[in-house]
């Protein structure tokens, strides 16, 4: 396990980004998520499973989230050492949006240290999320498109996008 300010490198793999859209099943027709080298799930994903044609997506190595929180009930969904161990979360991306929030990492480093089986962290700079929100004429970018703009930064050898209405 190691932390990084950074995003991971996913260049030449094949990727699948899911959000947690009702658009999910029909943005996944005909695509099976084993064609990929990493499928990356958002937010939610970890509590409540996204619904595919064929059942509930069993489990993605990368999950990417915000820093709010980390409670029952938060948006951004509850994470805990066994739900990240029960999906396969090799990975896990935060999403930190503004510097002084600097507390709220910490909080999430310090909690994911605590685990026994511990994903790789990457965190994603409020530098590079303000960047993002040049593109987007100064509005903060959500979580689902802080990723999208990053992997669409990488030399990926194929991009799969389902469950975002944006």
């Amino acid at each position: 396990m190691y932390f990084r300010f950074s995003p991971p490198d996913f260049a030449q793999k094949k990727v699948c980004l899911t959000g947690p859209a009702s658009c999910s099943p029909s943005d996944m027709a005909g695509v099976s998520v084993s064609e990929f080298d990493h499928v990356i799930c958002i937010n939610r994903a970890i509590e409540t499973p996204v619904a595919l044609e064929d059942g509930p997506l069993a489990g993605f190595d990368t999950y990417v989230r915000n820093i709010v929180g980390d409670r029952p009930g938060e948006l951004a969904g509850h994470y805990t050492e066994e739900r990240l161990k029960a999906s396969g979360v090799e990975n896990m991306v935060l999403i930190w949006g503004k510097w002084r929030d600097f507390h709220r990492v910490i909080r999430h480093i310090l909690h994911i240290r605590s685990y026994k089986t511990r994903p790789n962290v990457f965190i994603i700079t409020p530098g590079r999320v303000k960047r993002i929100s040049k593109h987007l004429n100064g509005a903060r970018p959500s979580t689902g498109f802080a990723i999208l703009a990053l992997l669409c930064e990488q030399k990926l050898s194929r991009l799969h996008v389902a469950g975002f209405t944006f």
